[in-house]
């Protein structure tokens, strides 16, 4: 897909769950054919079962917007200075709605000078949220520009190894044009450790066989594209292809730099395959400490994924991550079970349920009071003085 807005604004979680079954076509009793003189009139056919036509594609309408990571700005002010209103269409096709989020962020940008702003559309295809959009103001206040310490962007132009890089780009081309068309059985891949479109449609099955024939002998020269390549369409496209490597840890240690990367695509597709592997890996396989510092990162996008990537980690072990998770990011879960975004919210909720064995849904509150009390107590100081209550600390920038 082309680097634009769009590109990001998809919900591929949502996509695995759905099916794309083609409606049934309606039989046609059959025409009277000029009978014979019977002796007994024949009986007249059964009258055709009536199939109802499939009901049209509801229009996307704008379900939610939320603010995130502002600590000055209250986020009741910024959402009366972006004056988006709910119920609104939000086609992420139509250029109008495109049109108003920039206007929104524009105005934003002037009145309150963040250090960063981004209005993140994102969509849903399938289930409960299916034709909602929902908007995510993600905010970078000044002096917190420490969450958009990245690496530098590259300015390389590698080889394209086997003409992977081109494949993939128009094997997604396509997917994305079936999945539009209501054509695509998503989720359906035979390798790798990643499945996001997938080819479930006669015009892609064959393109995976390419795929998973040549991206195991190619893995270097791909992490060479992924690290050195100046096109983030191509750093991204190589994520996806490492996937298809034959080693778990060798995929692992290729993706995780990609966190860092300068382009929110690049490390969208990263921290999205790096959440499929552990989901499917025996043993734990990623590290914590750059998930957690990605939960801190600007956009939506970094968020959701860095969260459902320790939330697959946590699965595994929650007593061995309890203490560092709720120390780094307690407060920040929290926040996020206060959000309307389904992707942001509801991995937050069962990383929560994980760590405490309880069920409290999106009583922010009542999270409040457990990750309080899950805090180390206080102590009197040497001089009589009550110590420090304990608070989560920002996540570490990574050394480059």
């Amino acid at each position: 897909m082309p680097p634009s807005r769009r590109a990001h604004c998809l919900a591929l979680a949502v996509l695995l769950s759905a099916g794309c079954g083609a409606a049934p076509t309606p039989t046609r009793s059959p025409e009277p054919a000029t009978p014979p003189t019977p002796v007994t009139p024949a009986p007249a056919p059964a009258p055709a079962p009536v199939v109802d036509a499939p009901p049209a594609k509801a229009p996307a309408v704008l379900a939610a917007v939320d603010v995130f990571g502002s600590a000055k700005v209250p986020a009741a002010d910024v959402l009366a200075e972006a004056g988006l209103e709910l119920g609104g269409p939000a086609d992420l096709k139509d250029e109008a709605f495109h049109a108003r989020l920039d206007e929104a962020e524009a105005r934003v940008r002037a009145r309150f000078g963040f250090a960063f702003i981004k209005m993140s559309a994102i969509n849903y295809f399938a289930g409960p949220d299916a034709g909602k959009t929902y908007v995510t103001i993600d905010l970078v206040d000044a002096g917190d520009e420490a969450r958009l310490r990245f690496a530098a962007a590259p300015t390389g132009t590698p080889e394209d190894p086997a003409g992977l890089i081109a494949a993939w780009t128009e094997y997604e081309d396509a997917a994305w044009k079936l999945l539009r068309a209501g054509t695509l059985k998503t989720g359906t891949c035979r390798g790798g450790f990643h499945c996001a479109l997938g080819f479930g449609h006669p015009d892609l099955a064959s393109r995976e066989d390419r795929f998973i024939a040549e991206a195991p002998r190619h893995m270097a020269a791909l992490r060479t594209v992924l690290t050195d390549d100046g096109d983030e369409n191509h750093r991204g496209a190589a994520a996806y292809l490492l996937a298809y490597g034959a080693d778990r840890a060798e995929v692992v240690a290729a993706l995780v730099p990609a966190i860092r990367d300068s382009s929110g695509l690049v490390r969208n597709n990263a921290m999205r395959v790096l959440v499929m592997l552990q989901e499917g890996a025996p043993t734990e396989m990623l590290p914590l400490d750059p998930l957690l510092a990605a939960m801190r990162f600007p956009l939506t996008t970094d968020r959701n994924k860095a969260t459902y990537a320790v939330l697959n980690l946590i699965k595994r072990n929650p007593d061995r991550y309890r203490a560092q998770v709720l120390t780094e990011v307690g407060d920040l879960l929290v926040q996020m079970v206060t959000m309307s975004q389904p992707n942001n919210r509801d991995p937050a909720i069962s990383i929560l349920e994980a760590l405490s064995g309880q069920k409290l849904g999106t009583d922010a509150a009542a999270w409040r009071t457990w990750v309080d009390g899950q805090r180390p107590p206080v102590t009197k100081g040497k001089k009589g003085k009550k110590a420090p209550k304990a608070r989560p600390a920002k996540a570490a920038t990574q050394p480059r």
